[in-house]
């Protein structure tokens, strides 16, 4: 018994603390506490599933979205309705609300399970952002309108030139993909199937481009346990090296290894310009050999003739495919 007072007495503490951080009291408590709660936390302890924090951020998430645009709206009078959305999914993201989340230190609040916790999950992103999301829904519903609106001006709307730096990995992807296809139709992300309870589901997702011929190519992202067996199953599974789990990480092949999705966008621009030295490459050897065989046919190559078209070429070969060590994004 004493053990616990001394627990919610440090409890107390933590709560107070963060309520001097983010300059907002709240009345209600309670509110915070379910903000901050983890579901691999609330199943760990049986609680019913309202006490996550799941719920508040589904709300968080809807209050964001209205006070961004309005903020958008009224600060850039002059902007054009794709450059606003695009200006606030970057505002609102994965990375840049976890980085807002950092910014008052969130993550050592978090009530997460034993597992999550070993896992390094009070630093991943997704958590960092649920949980920030979570924490605005919780004082909207504390405190109406005034406060949330000032949470989220102090904290998500600071700094907006470093948070345009910020895309959603789907966007990426998804803009990255459009300017490689050939025709004007979407990406779709439907889930096939979905099992599990909701703390431990295990997806599985494919990302269809209309409809997946011969020469197109599946790639999954993932970092859990959960997205090992689709990473497998994808053409190209790509995971999360910094805080992806060791199954998820085994099964791809590809690691990001700063966890940065941003990279995939690089990776394939550094694909598309090697591609393009080795046919250069390809299309010189032959051409330079096809011509000293048509020149010794005619008896005009000498033996000087016949070692630049083997070691000249191959020489000249290398030089060309140092460009690819060279890349500027």
């Amino acid at each position: 018994m004493k053990k616990d007072g001394a627990m919610e007495v440090v409890m107390s503490q933590q709560l107070e603390e963060l309520q001097e951080k983010i300059e907002y009291h709240f009345t209600d408590e309670k509110l915070l506490r379910n903000a901050l709660t983890h579901s691999s936390y609330a199943n760990e302890k049986h609680w019913p599933y309202e006490k996550n924090n799941e719920r508040l951020e589904f709300l968080g998430d809807a209050v964001l979205e209205v006070f961004s645009s309005d903020h958008i709206f009224r600060e850039n009078s002059k902007m054009v309705e794709g450059k606003m959305t695009k200006l606030r999914a970057s505002l609102v993201c994965e990375m840049s609300l976890a980085s807002s989340a950092r910014e008052i230190g969130l993550g050592q609040y978090l009530f997460l399970g034993k597992g999550e916790k070993m896992t390094g999950g009070a630093k991943r992103d997704s958590i960092l952002s649920d949980a920030f999301e979570a924490v605005l829904g919780a004082i909207y519903l504390d405190g109406g309108f005034e406060p949330a609106k000032e949470f989220v001006e102090r904290f998500v709307m600071s700094d907006i030139e470093k948070k345009q730096l910020f895309y959603d990995s789907k966007t990426v992807l998804q803009e990255l993909v459009q300017s490689h296809k050939k025709t004007d139709s979407d990406i779709s992300y439907p889930v096939e199937e979905e099992s599990g309870p909701d703390h431990d589901k295990v997806f599985e997702v494919e990302k269809l481009l209309d409809e997946k011929e011969k020469n197109e190519v599946l790639a999954f992202v993932g970092d859990g346990i959960n997205d090992a067996p689709v990473l497998s199953r994808a053409d190209i599974g790509i995971a999360m090296g910094a805080l992806g789990s060791d199954a998820a990480i085994e099964a791809a092949d590809i690691v990001l290894m700063d966890d940065d999705p941003s990279k995939i966008a690089t990776a394939m621009n550094i694909s598309a310009k090697t591609l393009k030295i080795v046919h250069q490459n390809i299309v010189f050897a032959l051409m330079v050999k096809f011509i000293c065989l048509f020149l010794g046919a005619i008896g005009i190559a000498n033996m000087w003739i016949a070692i630049f078209a083997d070691v000249g070429v191959m020489v000249l070969a290398v030089l060309n495919a140092t460009r690819c060590l060279v890349y500027k994004d």
